[in-house]
């Protein structure tokens, strides 16, 4: 029978677990983050989290904290969605850490690859440049 507390996920392997330490049920690294993860690499490692909700905080968190070290995995997060809703917001997000003129390929890709929204939303930056 499943637990009815709270879930925690590893911060190797997204893994669930009952339990907010120690090795993980599934892949056995330590939970927790590494005790030298800043901010952003708590955001950067929230993108994929199985939780849309908790990737849609992490994509829209980033641009206010400003750091470009997280283009990258914005990028992915486009190229490679894990949610179409978190495809599109992690476009709006690199759109305000990068320069239309920067992310121009991966734009002009998403306009004919991407999610519907993700492609509107490359459109319209386009259509700015």
């Amino acid at each position: 029978m499943p637990s009815s507390g709270p879930t925690y996920y590893c911060w190797s392997c997204y893994g669930r677990n009952d339990h907010a330490s120690g090795p993980c049920d599934h892949c056995g690294d330590e939970i927790e983050p590494p005790a030298d993860a800043d901010l952003t690499t708590r955001l950067v490692w929230g993108i994929r989290h199985p939780n849309p909700d908790v990737a849609l905080m992490s994509v829209r968190r980033l641009p206010m904290v400003g750091d470009s070290s997280a283009i990258p995995a914005l990028r992915a997060a486009v190229i490679d969605p894990p949610d179409p809703y978190v495809a599109a917001a992690a476009l709006k997000s690199l759109l305000s850490l990068s320069s239309v003129a920067e992310e121009e390929e991966l734009l002009r890709s998403s306009v004919s690859t991407g999610p519907p929204l993700v492609a509107s939303i490359a459109r319209e930056a386009l259509k700015n440049m």
